[in-house]
């Protein structure tokens, strides 16, 4: 992570950060990504099931003002239309 993230402009994906769950490892993914803001230009991609992990990792790397595309499924299945055959 630490040598993805000091590279000289770039991307850093992270997939997963639900997995997480050592704050050890949070603390250390977010002080890599607090590095590399400082060194360079990195754009930084997270993938989480909760946005909330996503933002609080961003957050801890001192990134908060970041645009974050949130994908969240509708809370309900979504109706088919009901439609009426007409046989002329």
């Amino acid at each position: 992570m630490r040598r993805a993230a000091r590279g000289r402009g770039g991307i850093v994906v992270i997939d997963g950060a639900d997995q997480l769950v050592d704050e050890t490892a949070r603390d250390r993914v977010a002080a890599a990504l607090w590095d590399a803001s400082i060194e360079a230009s990195v754009t930084v991609v997270i993938s989480a099931t909760d946005a909330e992990t996503a933002r609080a990792l961003l957050a801890a790397a001192g990134r908060t003002d970041v645009p974050v595309l949130e994908l969240t499924p509708p809370a309900e299945p979504a109706r088919a239309l009901s439609t009426t055959e007409v046989n002329a």
